[in-house]
């Protein structure tokens, strides 16, 4: 009997992992595989972690100029464009109401910018390279109330990412932050932001 149970076990295991949906991230969304469809999906299912708790979340697919992304369904998505720099804000939507206090920011600037300093106001404090969150990044500032600021140098150019996330709303933001920098792809040069 247990041998039994054991092999409907592995068998299901097995079953499982071969019919989870897989993606293909080595290639920019509009690629076609031979069957003419494309190799990412429009909507993932992934679990993210809050006070402990495992929360299975639904992302959605957010494509724009050189990037995409998979997006939390309850974060709302709002772009900008000021000469040629671009903006991306991703702000919280729990239970369908926007909350502008807590976002996460990504500000792309152009090649004419040397380097931005966008974290000198606010009283920002540099965090150093061994306490630094993301490996990836050039330099990360911790500001008041939640703030958090990460600059990174991508192929001549700046991107800035301001996370605000004030305490009460940390724990269930910041895995879903998480998420959309995880799946950061960079369509132009096929790679990942955080890889």
């Amino acid at each position: 009997m247990k041998r039994l149970l054991c092999m409907l076990i592995i068998f299901s295991t097995i079953a499982m992992v071969a019919c989870s949906p897989k993606i293909d991230n080595s290639v920019d969304n509009n690629e076609q595989d031979n069957t003419g469809e494309n190799r990412w999906m429009s909507t993932i299912e992934e679990n993210i972690f809050i006070e402990g708790m495992e929360e299975l979340i639904t992302l959605n697919i957010y494509s724009h100029k050189n990037f995409l992304t998979y997006v939390p369904e309850d974060l709302l998505i709002h772009t900008e464009s000021k000469g040629m720099d671009d903006y991306y804000c991703f702000f919280a939507n729990y239970g369908g109401i926007k909350n502008e206090n807590v976002y996460l920011k990504l500000s792309f600037y152009s090649e004419s910018i040397e380097r931005p300093d966008p974290f000198i106001e606010g009283n920002f404090k540099k965090v150093d390279d061994f306490n630094k969150i993301y490996s990836w990044s050039l330099e990360e500032y911790k500001g008041l109330n939640g703030l958090y600021g990460i600059l990174i140098e991508r192929e001549g150019t700046y991107i800035t990412m301001l996370i605000s996330s004030p305490g009460e709303f940390e724990e269930g933001f910041i895995p879903r932050v998480n998420k959309i920098i995880d799946n950061f792809y960079f369509t132009d040069t096929n790679q990942y932001l955080a890889k």
